[in-house]
């Protein structure tokens, strides 16, 4: 401690010089421990279990996002400016339906299914928390098609883009189903398994839309299609393979206290999920009622050349949530805490570079037409490092059940954003669509970081 309070340098000579000479070295010396015991503990951190998982799953996602990517360029490259923008439009509207329908219950089963994953009612858990996601999902994107024509005039006012979100709707339904075979392999902590059921749905599509393009039928119909369909062959996979069948037959009896607490964690975490999701997917359908397809164009151009950033935060979320979920005590949270910090620096790094020496190269990749999203894609990248580092937290308090905050929080979100869209879109466009999520955005980060020194404190 005696070396970190150092005043001004005594004169040369005597018992004092010597002591603030040996000061100045242990300070060398202890600047170097500390880099050379951080290195240790970014391997070591990379060799433990959840280092091993983290690194496959991301390994996973960044072959997901290099074909997701040139899967993007492809469609960028084929699709005039109006079709790109209502392409936009449509996937916008399926992951906005696909975010809310399965009402919460894929992540609740990740939730106890994780903390339950060794006892006998796991079987009961699958089976309940299924059966859930099959019938509120298909319901509600049941209802979403009927509703196709109403919100395509009234709300984007374009009465043609009904047919798609009736594409939008099914698709939606669809990646529900994927969506909770996924989290099977999640809770069970089959990695393998999980990425390459993942890998393949995005490989299908890319094989598809590149048949599709060589064969010169690659349509804005074509594309809404081909990304509807993908998750079909996986749910299939699963149901022939025998696992769904077995989910389905399975009893689905358990506790009254546990069915309560599921139903509380629940209901609290629908109410943080369709803020969260609506919030997310909002501006598109902002710009779409104030703007035309070009802008809608741009905005999802620059959203998708950032998209490989995305993949990596996911990535963390993949592998962290089920291990946070299982933690017995604080101990357990401040040592994953300890660990993500050595996975959050070079990604945080990493990103930052990105932020300013991406720009140029992802316009060339898009082609001309879209020269102008340059600020966008900057502006984008700075958004996705400060949703890199809330979304950990945000994981360990999720992991801690504090969902009834967090539903607050995302509905504050939801408020301010939908506030700042109505404010910035129709003034500035796709530019104040960027500037009002970075803006939530950051409130969200201040909010949970205090809430994590809040609840570390607790638990001392």
């Amino acid at each position: 401690m005696l070396v970190l309070t150092a005043g001004p340098p005594p004169a040369p000579g005597g018992h004092e010089g010597c002591a603030y000479q040996y000061r100045s070295e242990v300070r060398r010396l202890s600047l170097a421990a500390v880099a050379g015991a951080t290195l240790r503990d970014m391997r070591s951190a990379l060799g433990s279990r959840t280092g091993r998982a983290t690194q496959l799953v991301l390994a996973g996602q960044m072959i997901q996002a290099v074909m997701g990517f040139g899967l993007n360029v492809l469609l960028l490259r084929a699709l005039s400016l109006d079709d790109y923008g209502l392409f936009s439009l449509f996937n916008s509207a399926m992951m906005l339906l696909a975010g809310f329908i399965h009402l919460g219950w894929p992540e609740t089963f990740v939730r106890f299914g994780a903390k339950h994953r060794d006892e006998a009612v796991f079987a009961a858990l699958r089976a309940r928390f299924f059966r859930r996601t099959l019938l509120s999902a298909g319901l509600l994107a049941a209802g979403a098609a009927l509703l196709a024509p109403w919100v395509a005039e009234s709300i984007y006012g374009r009465p043609d883009f009904a047919r798609y979100l009736r594409a939008a709707a099914l698709g939606a339904w669809l990646t529900c189903l994927f969506m909770f075979v996924q989290n099977d392999y999640r809770v069970r902590q089959r990695y393998p398994a999980f990425l390459a059921q993942q890998i393949g749905s995005a490989a299908l599509r890319l094989a598809l839309c590149t048949g599709a393009f060589l064969a010169g039928t690659l349509t804005l119909w074509a594309a809404a299609w081909v990304y509807a369909l993908a998750p079909l062959l996986f749910v299939a996979w699963s149901a022939l393979g025998g696992s769904t069948r077995e989910t389905l037959n399975a009893p689905a009896k358990v506790g009254p206290h546990l069915e309560a607490e599921t139903r509380t964690y629940n209901r609290w975490l629908v109410v943080a999920m369709i803020p969260f999701t609506f919030g997310g997917q909002i501006n598109y359908h902002i710009i779409a009622h104030f703007h035309g397809n070009a802008d809608l164009s741009s905005f999802g151009a620059a959203g998708r050349l950032t998209l490989p950033i995305d993949f990596a935060i996911t990535a963390l979320t993949t592998t962290l949530l089920p291990r946070l979920s299982a933690a017995k005590g604080v101990h357990e949270i401040r040592h994953y805490l300890s660990r993500l910090k050595l996975f959050l620096i070079p990604f945080a790094m990493g990103t930052v570079a990105f932020c300013w020496l991406a720009p140029p190269l992802l316009i060339w990749i898009a082609g001309g037409k879209y020269a102008g999203i340059g600020p966008l894609v900057q502006l984008l990248i700075v958004n996705a490092l400060v949703i890199l580092l809330a979304n950990p937290v945000d994981l360990v308090l999720n992991a801690w059940g504090w969902t009834r905050g967090l539903a607050i929080l995302s509905l504050a979100k939801l408020l301010v954003g939908v506030v700042l869209g109505l404010w910035w879109i129709p003034r500035w466009g796709t530019m104040g669509a960027i500037t009002a999520s970075l803006a939530v955005n950051v409130m969200e980060l201040v909010v949970v970081y205090a809430a994590l020194w809040s609840g570390l404190r607790k638990r001392q």
